[in-house]
């Protein structure tokens, strides 16, 4: 009995030295002030996210804890909608103070076709930026919802991308100069897309 007490107590010490201390904030609204006061204790890492909306607008920004296997920096091209996630991971104490910066992303020459959410015409043509060398078609299967645009060989490969998957339907990547070719959209898939991600990232 002794010898269950004492290593009970041992795996809770090494659980609260190995915790990590992590600024925890939600939304561009909260101030640095406001962001620092709220702490939390994470497994494995803190981190730090900004999600972008059209390359300009900040549509949120986060710090919590993460995963390491989300950190990857990257962004989805819609046409119309151009969402750039850009989380930042570390591993030391109050490391994620800072909110991550934005991405500068330039054009590549990859080109994919993509969706108009208003007249549901799948066969205009987006140009791809950054490391964006896949093109990418995703449907919700519930409400019958199509996008298409361009993502990363990185991001096509990553559990992110494959978690999205299998919370809004299917996806499906392809190598190739408008390799996605089309069909016709119901909505856009955009407005879901952050939240998910958020999700992802707690």
């Amino acid at each position: 009995m002794r010898l269950y007490i004492t290593l009970g107590l041992i795996t809770v010490s090494f659980s609260a030295v190995f915790a990590l201390r992590c600024h925890q904030c939600k939304y561009k609204y909260n101030s640095s002030v406001e962001c620092r006061q709220n702490l939390t204790k994470c497994p494995l890492q803190c981190g730090s996210i900004t999600i972008y909306n059209n390359g300009s607008t900040l549509d949120r920004s986060e710090k919590n804890c993460t995963d390491p296997a989300v950190c990857v920096t990257d962004a989805i091209h819609f046409g119309q909608n151009k969402m750039t996630f850009n989380p930042q991971c570390c591993d030391t104490d109050l490391c994620n103070a800072e909110e991550a910066p934005a991405l500068l992303r330039y054009f590549n020459g990859m080109m994919c076709y993509t969706c108009d959410m208003f007249n549901k015409d799948c066969s205009k043509i987006v140009t791809c930026s950054g490391d964006q060398n896949m093109c990418f078609s995703s449907k919700v299967n519930i409400i019958d919802m199509n996008t298409k645009g361009c993502a990363s060989d990185i991001l096509c490969g990553n559990n992110l991308l494959n978690t999205l998957g299998s919370i809004s339907g299917t996806h499906k990547c392809c190598e190739g100069i408008l390799c996605n070719s089309g069909q016709s959209l119901k909505k856009s898939l955009f407005p879901l897309l952050v939240p998910l991600l958020s999700l992802l990232f707690l």
